[in-house]
Formats: structure tokens, sequence, C-alpha cells
């Protein structure tokens, strides 16, 4: 997924709980989204991205098997990302 669409997604889930919550800041939304354990768009699409992957590198598939190494990159990628965000709250 590109960047552009991940902050297309945030920008508009962002919006909505502003509608929610009668409120016009970004950090009263966190807040919320915080005491509510509700994650980041970026954080649901890596979760879900790394599952599949996971899911790929187990496959006993020939293509898969073949792209295994390409995979377990990427997947290290995200875990390292999400390591490096869960230290920012």
């Amino acid at each position: 997924m590109l960047v552009r669409d991940k902050r297309s997604l945030e920008f508009t889930v962002t919006r909505s709980l502003m509608k929610l919550f009668q409120t016009g800041s970004a950090t009263v939304v966190s807040d919320c989204m915080n005491f509510f354990h509700f994650l980041r768009v970026s954080h649901q699409i890596d979760i879900r991205t790394a599952k599949f992957l996971e899911n790929f590198m187990c496959s006993e598939n020939y293509v898969c098997t073949l792209f295994e190494n390409k995979a377990n990159s990427y997947l290290k990628k995200i875990s390292v990302r999400c390591n490096t965000m869960s230290l920012q709250f």
C-alpha cells in the first residue's frame, strides 16, 4: 500500500472521530484512540500484512517458497517499524 493511501485513510478516520467526539483537536482524538485501544490505520495495516506474510512463508506452495526470502525481509522491516512506533506511545 502506498504511503499516500495510508495517509488518506488515516485522515478519514481522524476526521470521522473528530465528528464523533465533536472536537477539532487531533490531540483529543489521539487520546481517545489510546483510551479505547484503537490502533492507528498504519499499525492495523502493518499487523495484517505481517499475518499475511507469516502465512505466506509457512505455505508449501512452490511459488511461495520462491519469494520466501523477500517476504521475510519485508516482515523484518515491519517488525522494526512497529517496535519504533511502540516507543512513541
